[in-house]
């Protein structure tokens, strides 16, 4: 990561994190939390992390219409549309691939009971109860 984004990141670990969890926090903690709900955490992003994979998929997805703008040729807003929505549906599955094996790799971590307790919020779909106190 650049130092730009270093300030965002400071206040981001130091400020929002623990004003939401009541504790400063620690790497593995701050990645469980930003793995969606389903898989256990709290959907807290950290932006900077995920700057980099929106900005590719901005891009990608836009690619019609820039090319348009580029060349001087008309713009097809329904194969605009079609690629739109391809790239979008391939990225989604791509990030919750990765959120995956971040999660695999993040309960690989943990105590036993932590990786119980866990477990149990995901299986039995528990999206109120909180990874905050693993």
């Amino acid at each position: 990561m650049g130092s730009q984004g270093l300030p965002l990141k400071i206040a981001f670990l130091q400020k929002l994190i623990p004003a939401i969890t009541g504790h400063n926090v620690n790497d593995d903690e701050q990645d469980l939390f930003s793995l969606p709900v389903k898989l256990g955490g709290l959907a807290i992003e950290d932006p900077v992390a995920s700057a980099q994979h929106a900005y590719e998929t901005s891009k990608a997805a836009s690619l019609i219409l820039t090319s348009s703008i580029a060349t001087g040729t008309p713009f097809d807003s329904t194969q605009h549309e079609v690629h739109l929505s391809e790239e979008l549906k391939t990225r989604k599955m791509e990030k919750k691939e990765r959120e995956l094996a971040r999660r695999d790799s993040i309960v690989g971590t943990l105590p036993m009971f932590a990786k119980r307790k866990l477990n149990r919020i995901v299986e039995g779909n528990a999206s109120q109860s909180s990874p905050c106190s693993l």
